[in-house]
C-alpha cells in the first residue's frame, strides 16, 4: 500500500495483511488502484449541520408562546416533502433539539436549549447566519459544518450485480459497500463490524489451518 498523511505529502509504502477502506468513495475521493478494482465513484449530496444555542422563535413554527421545551430532552422538527419543496422559505431538511458539551451555561448554570439544523447549500448558503436570524429570537452559532453525506439513494433493479462488494481483493476490504442502497450512521456502524468479522473469520481459519 502506498499512501501519504495529512502532516506529510511525503510517499510511504508498507505492506499489511489486511487493509480497511473505510472512506467513502464519493467525488472527492483521493483514492487510486489498478482498474476494476475499486467500485465506482459515487455523487454525494453535500449538506450542513450547524449547531445553534437559543430560544427558538415559537410564532415562526405556531407553537403557544408560553411554552417551554427545557424540560424536552428531545424534539425533532421534520418538513413534509410539499412543506419543502413547494414552500422555498423553509430552509431547513430537518431541526432537532440536542444537548451540546460546547455551549456554555446559562446565567443561572443551567444548560442552554441547543439544536442541530440540516440544510443544503442550494437552499441556504450561509446555514450559520440565516438559521440564526429565521428561526430563533436569541441564537448563538456554536458550529456549522459541510460534509458530504449520502450519496443519491434509489431501488437497485438487481442489487447482486450493482451493490458494491466488501472484499474487492484478498485483503482489501470496503467498509461502505451497502452505500448504494442505504447510508447512516447506524449503517456505518454496522459495516464497521462486518469488516471486523471478515478479518476475524479468515484470520482464525488460517491459525486452524496452520500446521
Amino acid at each position: 500500500l502506498e499512501y501519504t498523511t495529512d502532516s506529510d505529502s511525503k510517499l510511504k509504502s508498507a505492506e499489511f495483511d489486511y487493509v480497511v477502506l473505510a472512506h467513502p468513495l464519493n467525488q472527492n475521493a483521493s483514492i487510486s488502484a489498478p482498474k476494476g478494482l475499486l467500485p465506482p465513484l459515487l455523487e454525494y449530496k453535500t449538506v450542513d449541520s450547524t449547531l445553534i444555542s437559543g430560544e427558538l422563535d415559537h410564532e415562526k413554527f405556531g407553537f403557544p408562546s408560553d411554552e417551554s421545551f427545557d424540560r424536552l430532552k428531545g424534539l425533532s422538527i421534520l418538513p413534509t416533502k410539499r412543506g419543502y419543496e413547494d414552500d422555498r422559505n423553509t430552509l431547513f431538511k430537518a431541526l432537532m433539539k440536542v444537548r451540546s458539551v460546547a455551549a456554555k451555561e446559562t446565567e443561572d448554570g443551567g444548560a442552554p436549549s441547543c439544536w442541530v439544523t440540516y440544510s443544503l447549500p442550494e437552499r441556504c448558503l450561509y446555514p450559520g447566519q440565516d438559521m440564526c436570524s429565521s428561526y430563533f429570537k436569541k441564537g448563538v452559532l456554536i458550529r456549522s459544518s459541510r460534509w458530504l453525506a449520502y450519496p443519491d439513494l434509489s431501488p437497485l433493479p438487481n442489487p447482486s450485480r450493482t451493490m458494491g462488494k466488501f472484499i474487492l481483493s484478498p485483503g482489501l476490504i470496503y467498509a461502505n459497500a451497502l452505500e448504494r442502497a442505504a447510508c447512516s450512521m447506524e449503517l456505518a456502524v454496522i459495516s464497521a463490524r462486518n469488516a471486523a468479522l471478515i478479518i476475524h473469520t479468515e484470520t482464525t481459519a488460517n491459525q486452524e489451518q496452520a500446521p
